[in-house]
């Protein structure tokens, strides 16, 4: 018997290994701190009634505006063997009459609380943090804080983070402040998120 001539197979070409290079380079890692936040104003005050006794005028209606010192409301007497002047209820501040509690005719007891005036044009915001975030938190720190359902943001700073933590929330209270440089009015009571990069 006679044996075949085995031909050797053509050697395949063998895969040449790609190998891409890149540069290293140094970059800044943080994560983003976003948190709820709203606004509230810096100058809010409430009147409370000085004595006992019925008011009987209001002198300036939800709304209105008051300088400092101006007279809102006065109270009544109604002790009916001394005739005592009327107590004058005054604002302790300028801004607007944003509550009222009372009507004229109300009964109304020594400390009761009457109204509220606020300044709408000095705001604040806050937000609350949680207990975990705040060794990444300081004042200073800049952020960004959006208006809920507004796609503008504005620039703000930490102006202070409270030390305590609420028990019952598990958060501590941030103010911050803007540069006042922004367009958007801020109106107490609106609400939005503010962030950070820690």
């Amino acid at each position: 018997a006679s044996r075949a001539a085995v031909e050797p197979k053509p050697a395949q070409a063998e895969d040449k290994a790609v190998v891409f290079i890149k540069t290293a380079s140094k970059a800044v890692l943080f994560e983003t701190l976003a948190y709820p936040a709203r606004i509230i104003p810096k100058v809010n005050t409430t009147l409370l009634a000085e004595a006992d006794g019925i008011v009987s005028k209001i002198y300036a209606p939800l709304g209105q505006h008051v300088s400092r010192r101006q007279k809102v409301m006065t109270i009544a007497h109604t002790d009916p063997v001394y005739q005592y002047a009327p107590v004058v209820v005054t604002s302790p501040v300028t801004g607007i009459v944003s509550l009222i509690e009372v009507t004229e005719g109300t009964q109304v007891a020594k400390g009761q609380k009457l109204a509220s005036v606020t300044d709408p044009s000095q705001v604040r915001i806050t937000v609350e943090i949680p207990a975990q975030d705040l060794g990444s938190l300081r004042s200073g720190m800049k952020g960004e804080f959006k208006l809920s359902g507004r796609e503008e943001k504005i620039a703000v700073k930490i102006r202070g983070v409270s030390p305590f933590v609420d028990p019952a929330t598990g958060t501590a209270t941030c103010e911050l402040e803007t540069d006042g440089k922004s367009a958007i009015a801020l109106a107490p009571g609106l609400l939005g998120q503010a962030s950070f990069r820690a």
